[in-house]
């Protein structure tokens, strides 16, 4: 790790952002988010608020080296100052873009995660290293089958849920959701970031009423 000549403002920034985040898979543990994985999208998810809102911001780039691909993470803070972290050398299965895009998105995501302290789960790691994965398929198949009409029903019902801005419904749809993980991932596909991210909420606001 490297740094600035002075931390003192980004050092509290930081631990601010820290402070609030929880981890991309701890909001919806017991619910349809169950069956699959926290991917990068899902790490930015959680941690992209509390990063923004203390004038923090990430910017990250891969290069390769003799011993694999190096992801670099530096956290800037608006004052100027930085922090910067680099993953270990990590060697693709082999030289196709695959296998080289899953070790990036892992680094990227490894590197993230790790640098605000976001706990996660591996899937790209899987992907890197030719393995099969529980949760996730790298290839993108899992949902491809289903139905666009059924796809886009499904990805309604969550847009309906955060609309009404309604816990119970939303664990609703995800427990149905989660008994189908291709109609889960078809209708996932078709949600923005931010739609996911607002889903997400509500399954936690539900799970702490039930508590």
């Amino acid at each position: 790790m490297i740094t600035s000549d002075a931390l003192n403002e980004i050092a509290p920034a930081l631990a601010a952002a820290e402070a609030k985040i929880e981890g991309a898979r701890k909001s919806v543990a017991n619910t349809f988010f169950k069956s699959t994985y926290a991917d990068l999208a899902d790490v930015w998810d959680e941690v992209r608020e509390p990063l923004t809102s203390n004038d923090l911001s990430i910017v990250q780039s891969s290069d390769l080296t003799e011993a694999g691909i190096v992801v670099t993470t530096r956290i800037l803070h608006k004052s100027g100052q930085w922090i910067q972290t680099y993953t270990p050398a990590m060697a693709p299965k082999d030289q196709g873009p695959q296998a080289i895009g899953s070790c990036i998105t892992y680094g990227r995501r490894y590197g993230l995660a790790a640098a605000v302290g976001c706990p996660q789960i591996d899937d790209d790691a899987n992907a890197a290293n030719g393995r099969k994965s529980d949760y996730h398929d790298p290839k993108g198949d899992v949902g491809k089958d289903v139905p666009a009409k059924e796809a886009n029903h499904a990805a309604q019902r969550v847009r309906d849920a955060i609309t009404l801005n309604n816990p119970t419904k939303a664990k609703a749809i995800g427990a149905e959701l989660n008994a189908d993980q291709d109609l889960y991932m078809a209708a996932w596909r078709l949600l923005h970031s931010s739609e996911r991210s607002t889903f997400k909420k509500l399954l936690k606001a539900a799970d702490e009423v039930t508590q």
